[in-house]
């Protein structure tokens, strides 16, 4: 007999395919900014030489019953200007030399008061025609402690205006002044009587 041939099933197997989406990567497009720098240009000050003149300090002669109390103000305090190298052309040959100029940086200080001694009423008379007076400005930092002497009444008694050395003349009173010369202008007075 023969055989009946045998079946055989066959499975189909259907394989599904999925599409792939493909990204596009684009690259992100990042503007440039440009920054243009402008040259900082720093002014260059230019300082004239100075000459300083130191003030003749004469002794100041105080006599010693008459206690001054000393009030010390806050000092005035000018800028401070710093040395500045300027280059100068010698000639056309681009050759160069620098100059330094030297600033004077300590503070100046000015007066804020001025005493004149004897202050209890001075009286010039025959057997003593001169007198000396003193002042002594304050604080006693001010940088220039010159002052200038005046009398209100030259016929009466005159005044060495550097000094303070006042001369009878005549009889009767004059105001005798010390006046501070650096710049403050503090004046102080005494009358001073002449007597025969």
């Amino acid at each position: 007999m023969e055989s009946e041939p045998e079946l055989i099933s066959e499975t189909v197997v259907e394989t599904v395919v999925e599409p792939v989406v493909v990204h596009e990567v684009v690259p992100e497009v990042v503007p440039v900014v440009e920054t243009v720098v402008e040259p900082v240009v720093e002014p260059v000050t230019v300082v004239e030489p100075v000459t300083v003149v130191e003030p003749v300090v004469e002794p100041v002669v105080v006599p010693e019953t008459v206690v001054v109390p000393e009030v010390v103000p806050e000092p005035v305090v000018e800028p401070v200007v710093e040395p500045v190298v300027v280059p100068e052309t010698v000639d056309e040959s681009n050759i160069s030399q620098n100059i330094a100029i030297a600033v004077n940086s300590d503070p100046i200080v000015l007066a804020t008061s001025v005493n004149i001694f004897p202050d209890y009423l001075p009286i010039l008379t025959a057997n003593s025609p001169t007198l000396q007076f003193t002042a002594v400005v304050l604080p006693s930092t001010t940088t220039n402690k010159t002052v200038t002497w005046s009398t209100s009444d030259t016929t009466v008694a005159t005044i060495n205006s550097t000094t303070g050395l006042a001369s009878r003349v005549g009889l009767g009173s004059a105001i005798i002044r010390a006046t501070t010369t650096d710049g403050s202008n503090k004046v102080t007075s005494v009358k001073l009587k002449v007597k025969k």
